[in-house]
């Protein structure tokens, strides 16, 4: 397109994207055919948008220049629509479409572009009044030589444009791939946490369960034990009871009798223990 923008560059350029076209002064130059270029302002980035208007189909556009960035320079040839929607929807939903559609729009551009160059010497040979066609094999050689270069380098260009997106969500895809794994080893590192916590605080409660059923056995066998002691403390009593009540109904005289001769016994014998109580000399008495 280089050649087209550069033959296009020389006719006559107004400026700015709000030009009225319809009272465009260089009107006669319309209606003659001359080729008129709409030069707009460039972007910030250092873009060119180049809105071509001819006698056949006036068209002017101000492309956004945030979608569209990839366009160095931008040409509009006589009767040429440039097809927007489908470049918005191919840009969505169709990468490869939009590249097939891209290669296709160039190669008209570029057919229409030597229609052109055609065109503007034949008009320029005969205002200099020296029109005389120029051999066509020289000029088909030429367009050969051209479309050659510049098909490779399109395709160059597009392959690796391919390559490049292939090769991002390739990475892309290893590092969704990586961080499912490490997602993964996370959650199962959180499992074995969750299963050891579980796992201690069942040992805890069996734990505590066990000391709970000792103690209760423990209180258990003190109660028993208790009821044994007082259980048999009963029966010695009523035992005891049993007997001396039984020895009274049998012999009353002859208990009584007994019972008096241990009284006057532990009598005597308390009262010896006092009297040999006050026999004992003091220290002070053995000393003197």
């Amino acid at each position: 397109i280089s050649h087209k923008v550069d033959i296009l560059d020389s006719r006559v350029t107004v400026g700015g994207p709000h030009t009225d076209w319809g009272t465009y002064q260089d009107g006669e130059a319309w209606r003659k055919g001359i080729p008129v270029t709409a030069t707009l302002p460039p972007t910030e980035d250092g873009y060119h948008c180049l809105c071509h208007v001819s006698k056949q189909r006036p068209t002017s556009s101000w492309i956004e220049r945030d979608r569209f960035q990839f366009v160095a320079m931008l040409t509009f040839a006589p009767g040429l629509a440039y097809p927007r929607d489908e470049m918005l929807w191919a840009m969505e939903n169709d990468v490869e479409g939009l590249d097939r559609r891209e290669q296709e729009r160039e190669e008209r551009w570029e057919q229409e572009a030597l229609q052109l160059m055609a065109h503007l010497r034949q008009k320029s040979r005969r205002r200099r009044g020296a029109f005389r066609e120029r051999p066509m094999r020289r000029v088909r050689l030429r367009e050969t030589e051209r479309r050659t270069i510049g098909e490779t380098d399109s395709a160059t260009r597009r392959e690796a444009q391919r390559e490049k997106r292939r090769e991002t969500e390739r990475e892309m895809r290893r590092e969704t791939e990586r961080e499912m794994r490490r997602e993964i080893r996370r959650a199962n590192r959180r499992e074995v946490e969750r299963r050891k916590e579980r796992e201690s605080e069942r040992e805890k409660r069996r734990e505590m369960r066990r000391e709970m059923e000792r103690a209760k056995r423990r209180e258990t066998e003190r109660k028993k034990r208790e009821r044994r002691v007082m259980a048999e403390g009963r029966s010695t009593k009523r035992e005891s009871e049993t007997v001396v009540e039984t020895e009274m109904k049998r012999q009353p005289s002859a208990l009584q009798g007994r019972r008096i001769l241990v009284r006057r016994r532990s009598e005597r014998q308390r009262e010896e223990e006092s009297s040999s109580s006050d026999s004992e000399p003091w220290p002070e008495d053995e000393e003197s």
